[in-house]
């Protein structure tokens, strides 16, 4: 059954266009993101999330999504990449007031494109939220994305409200050809880590202490030919997923900077609900104590969709069911803080 609802929405300026793109109510959902709830807690029964979760209703794809939570609002946002044409791409905005069952189209972020003039590309955002600002770092090409592999580039973004940014700096990496940041705090808690891709599509990370500057600290965390790191911790390890030709490579870590590669890959396997019967990639995790979901970008039609499944630890293993429906109520009490939450990572 297919759902086209108008939109409400809290957060003041957004495009608050009368319909918000495809969703469909078939019992099951899905998306690229990893939640937790903490030991102990008891969560009541709440209702499945969309499958497809969300499709850009402007530009028909969505992929590299990252959800923070908006502490103002009191709403759910992701982020994410939508391909304007074959050759460029741009950023959007979707937010949830239903704990991340359902999401609404609402527009692109203000202020990216004051760094050049003339057509540029945005794609592949990181936001964490620290001491009061939300930080944004995206993928950036002056011109078409097709372009990227050489020419890319990683800007620096910070906010009060999650839609109007303002600029940073362009960041001093491993030369031209950056993309596709990961950050995620160092657990000597004065040092925060960035993960990137470089152009052969192997990983590199980088250092700072204050979120801006950054140092290069390692290189080649994986092979060469993946790309699109997402770090997060859960069941009492640190992750990372990158995105392959089939799937999502996984690597586990103790402290964030050795790492040991998983033999199978999260969403090879195309899923049997709507909009999900191809490998998953680009995918982000938010974290809430014991349980978890990943939110993931599918080949739909002519485009793509975003997807929702949860993730479980078995024996050391991450696991990822995405025929399983995803029952889903986020809350920011239980949300790291550098998602937007209340809780220390």
């Amino acid at each position: 059954m297919l759902n086209l609802r108008g939109t409400s929405a809290p957060l003041a300026g957004l495009d608050t266009r009368s319909w918000q793109g495809l969703r469909y109510f078939n019992g099951a959902g899905s998306s690229l993101l990893a939640l937790s709830e903490p030991a102990g807690t008891t969560v009541p029964a709440i209702a499945q999330a969309d499958a497809p979760l969300f499709r850009d209703p402007i530009h028909g794809g969505a992929t590299d999504p990252v959800v923070v939570y908006h502490r103002a609002a009191g709403e759910w946002c992701v982020l994410y990449s939508a391909a304007t044409s074959p050759r460029g791409a741009t950023i959007g905005i979707a937010t949830s007031s239903t704990g991340g069952r359902s999401w609404e189209y609402r527009g692109a972020p203000k202020g990216l494109d004051t760094v050049h003039s003339g057509r540029n590309s945005f794609w592949a955002p990181e936001v964490i939220w620290h001491g009061g600002t939300y930080h944004l770092y995206v993928s950036h090409v002056a011109g078409a994305r097709a372009a990227r592999a050489t020419r890319s580039h990683i800007l620096h973004y910070t906010s009060q409200d999650l839609l109007n940014w303002r600029f940073d700096r362009e960041l001093e990496l491993s030369g031209e050809g950056c993309a596709d940041a990961a950050v995620w705090p160092l657990p000597d808690g004065q040092t925060w880590r960035m993960w990137y891709t470089v152009p052969d599509g192997s990983v590199h990370a980088a250092d700072s202490t204050d979120l801006s500057t950054w140092l290069p600290a390692s290189r080649s965390v994986c092979p060469p030919g993946q790309g699109a790191p997402s770090v997060f911790r859960f069941g009492g390890h640190y992750w990372m997923i990158t995105s392959g030709d089939r799937g999502l490579p996984v690597y586990r870590s103790h402290d964030l900077r050795t790492w040991f590669p998983q033999a199978e890959p999260l969403l090879a396997q195309p899923g049997i609900r709507l909009g999900d019967n191809a490998p998953g990639h680009h995918g982000s995790v938010l974290t809430q104590g014991e349980q978890a979901h990943i939110l993931y970008s599918c080949r739909f039609g002519q485009a793509s969709c975003l997807q929702l499944a949860p993730l479980t630890v078995v024996d050391g293993k991450l696991t990822a069911d995405r025929d399983t429906p995803s029952e889903v109520d986020w809350r920011p009490q239980y949300t790291v803080e550098l998602r937007g939450g209340q809780r220390a990572t």
